[in-house]
């Protein structure tokens, strides 16, 4: 596997495609208007006869500078990072990428970051934009209009592959079948701009390695000449896009791994979904007994137990004679919320508290236990 080489080039011969140098700034302007400046003294030293001619042919070439000039400006104000509103493309649509960055898919001739470079010359039947401009696939193939046929003469061919937050496209060309000797031209150079500069890498043969593109999109340029007479039939190549689906931490409560063509989410305990973003039920169960009511948590549950119940689960019947609450040896029968006492001989009342001959301490037992109950009561 290697990695993308930058290799100095100049466009392909018989190209009329015009490359806005990246040096290209504001210093430049002050060259231009001196040139202004220049223009007009040579055209008042002409005769009056030549004048018109000359006038229209200086002015249609700073017409042309002053509008790469204004390209370059414009160029250089778009900032992918300010995401798609507005779009910084130039009639091209903008797709958000996983870190938030502008993704312009251009098309038909179009390439530069923003689509806004100038356009290329497109004749490249029989394919089409779609099977050269490729944003929605993280693997397949481009080739040569007509592959495995005989490619077509005088044919340009550009191409662009590229993901939204892709972080290297590799790439391998499966067969190069094509005429160097003459003005037949196939190269690749990274990014979605064709400027056959710096990093554009023309090839000369078939390249025996996978080749690593370090950016979210990869350009590819065929072009032919007026004749094809050993019926070449041209390239065809492999692509694969990796993205870190990750990037954007999509797990809401989870851990995220990528995989190949998408990604997955490890939930944290207490959640479920494609993302984690469900906190599970942990009352579907039912989990509270005895009518307690279940009150869902993260990863967990609590009941809110009904009147006599208790327990993480409402599952223990509380003991109210634990106090022992019954007199004179009386028994303590347990109940729901409540008791009673099995008085022995001799005694009587709720607690057995009085004795069978005494009435006024059964009058006395019975208003305690009237307001002993009221008591309760308010507690409930």
């Amino acid at each position: 596997m290697i990695q993308a080489h930058p290799q100095q080039l100049q466009p392909p011969a018989g190209s009329s495609y015009f490359h806005i140098p990246a040096n290209f700034h504001r210093a430049r302007m002050i060259r231009l208007l001196l040139l202004v400046v220049a223009l007009g003294h040579a055209i008042s030293a002409l005769p009056h006869a030549q004048r018109s001619s000359k006038i229209y042919h200086d002015m249609e070439l700073l017409e042309r500078l002053l509008e790469l000039y204004n390209s370059k400006d414009k160029l250089e104000s778009r900032d992918a990072s300010l995401g798609c509103s507005p779009n910084p493309c130039l009639n091209a649509e903008c797709v958000l990428g996983p870190d938030g960055q502008a993704f312009c898919e251009c098309s038909g001739g179009q390439n530069g970051a923003f689509c806004n470079a100038s356009s290329i010359g497109v004749n490249c039947e029989p394919s089409s934009d779609g099977d050269r401009y490729i944003y929605d696939q993280y693997g397949g193939y481009i080739q040569s209009p007509g592959y495995p046929e005989p490619y077509g003469i005088q044919q340009r061919c550009p191409y662009i592959i590229g993901f939204p937050g892709a972080e290297r496209i590799e790439i391998r060309f499966e067969n190069v079948d094509i005429d160097f000797s003459g003005a037949n031209y196939l190269g690749y150079q990274p990014g979605g701009t064709i400027d056959f500069a710096s990093e554009y890498v023309r090839l000369e043969s078939l390249p025996s390695e996978t080749i690593v593109v370090n950016d979210s999109k990869v350009s590819v340029f065929f072009q032919t000449t007026y004749a094809n007479p050993s019926q070449k039939k041209g390239f065809r190549m492999h692509f694969r896009i990796y993205v870190d689906e990750c990037r954007s931490s999509p797990c809401q409560n989870g851990v995220c791994f990528d995989e190949v063509d998408g990604f997955g989410c490890e939930c944290s305990p207490g959640y479920e979904g494609t993302l984690c973003e469900i906190n599970t039920d942990d009352c579907a169960i039912d989990p509270c007994q005895n009518g307690g009511v279940c009150v869902d948590d993260v990863n967990g549950f609590s009941c809110q137990c009904s009147l006599g119940y208790a327990g993480d689960q409402c599952e223990t019947n509380i003991n109210e004679c634990g106090s022992n609450p019954c007199l004179n040896g009386a028994e303590c029968v347990d109940g729901v919320n409540e008791f009673s006492c099995t008085c022995t001989a001799g005694f009587r009342g709720v607690l057995c508290k009085t004795e069978n001959d005494d009435e006024e301490g059964e009058e006395q037992e019975e208003e305690e236990d009237e307001g002993s109950s009221d008591e309760d009561d308010d507690d409930d």
